[in-house]
């Protein structure tokens, strides 16, 4: 490769394909074992925040014994699992490739007469 016209390519290693020097492929979509894993992280850090919710409701009581402030930071907890589930079973969206369309010619073909048309009145 470090005889191709183009410089740029002369920084391409001799073996690229190879196991030591793979070619990226960035129109393939990601492993549905990648896809998997990143869903349980989102999963494990949006359930990570309801403990710690819960843990300071209960340290602002302790400090400050306002139910209200308590009850607020618990109540911002409660959506937590709901929205969890929801954003760890959505999978990103398939891409599509866009629609090929037929766009259309002007034909050269005569077009129908334009003389007077026989009607039958029954």
């Amino acid at each position: 490769m470090a005889n191709h016209p183009d410089p740029s390519w002369t920084d391409l290693p001799d073996d690229l394909g190879s196991s030591r020097h793979p070619v990226l492929i960035t129109a393939a979509r990601r492993s549905l074992a990648e896809e998997q894993h990143d869903r349980i992280v989102k999963y494990t850090l949006l359930m990570g925040c309801r403990i710690p919710c819960l843990l300071i409701a209960g340290y602002t009581y302790s400090i400050w014994e306002s139910a209200w402030i308590s009850l607020s930071i618990i109540l911002i907890s409660v959506p937590l699992p709901w929205m969890a589930v929801l954003i760890a079973n959505d999978r990103p969206p398939i891409k599509r490739p866009k629609p090929q369309r037929k766009v259309p010619r002007m034909s050269n073909a005569p077009e129908l007469p334009r003389g007077e048309h026989h009607t039958v009145d029954g």
